[in-house]
């Protein structure tokens, strides 16, 4: 390549720019000083929406959907299946633990996509898995970070086109990282969607990177912040995030 030559572009930093953070929840409602509002058209057939569930919830026998509440209990109520005794054994198997990601297409022919994935509780981690070691924005970025690139990964095997995804482990459950989750959520998705288009995995006979490049090519990524108390702040810790990555991105291209 001559020095005139132009750089092939980057598609990971298209795809970092691609992402765009949304004030509502991932059904298009948010709550602002009034009271909840309809702010954006609920999820199509094209789009893929992210549960935050919970593992003990899923895997308990018995236990009635229609009994979940929050943002969970929305989403089951919007698929319709707030009166089911139980989730799809698929769901069940696939659901066991902190980190665990799985997707399941509800009804037909009008599809509904969740994708459930189980946030860490930030509140109990460090004693229960860190021992004497304290939990820190580094290490819950790490977990977080593994978590969003199952979740990218499962939503570009899928298809649809368009990804509603929350913060993960941001609200009660961040316990003493509460003031961090907006940078931490930031800087744990650009390490997810990076490892994405480095991933030496197989599905078939493609690689995991190159099913991913495809999806990332003409997908359309929304961070969704339900509170407009805090959408400002994870916009800015968004921006802020990519502008860092870009640049540090450039610097090691030009060494």
């Amino acid at each position: 390549m001559g020095p005139c030559a132009s750089k092939p572009p980057d598609p990971a930093h298209d795809f970092m720019r691609a992402v765009v953070v949304r004030n509502y929840g991932v059904l298009g409602k948010r709550m602002a000083g009034g009271g909840e509002e309809a702010a954006a058209p609920a999820p199509d057939k094209h789009t893929m929406i992210v549960d935050p569930c919970s593992a003990r919830f899923v895997r308990t026998q018995g236990c009635a959907i229609a009994d979940a509440g929050g943002a969970s209990g929305a989403i089951y109520e919007f698929i319709g299946y707030r009166d089911d005794a139980g989730f799809p054994a698929d769901v069940v198997n696939g659901i066991e633990k902190e980190g665990d990601v799985f997707y399941h297409k509800y009804g037909w022919p009008n599809s509904k996509h969740v994708i459930h994935c189980v946030g860490y509780d930030f509140r109990t981690y460090a004693k229960r898995e860190l021992g004497d070691l304290a939990l820190s924005p580094e290490i819950a970025r790490d977990l977080l970070a593994k978590l969003y690139e199952r979740l990218l990964m499962e939503t570009a095997k899928s298809g649809p086109s368009t990804l509603r995804l929350v913060p993960v482990s941001a609200g009660i459950f961040a316990g003493p990282l509460l003031g961090d989750m907006p940078a931490i959520t930031a800087e744990a998705l650009l390490d997810a969607s990076a490892a994405c288009f480095a991933s030496s995995k197989m599905v078939g006979a493609k690689a995991e990177k190159d099913v991913f490049a495809d999806y990332a090519a003409h997908a359309t990524v929304e961070l969704c912040v339900y509170l407009e108390r805090d959408f400002a702040r994870y916009e800015a810790a968004w921006k802020a995030a990519v502008a860092k990555r870009v640049a540090t991105d450039s610097t090691r291209s030009q060494k």
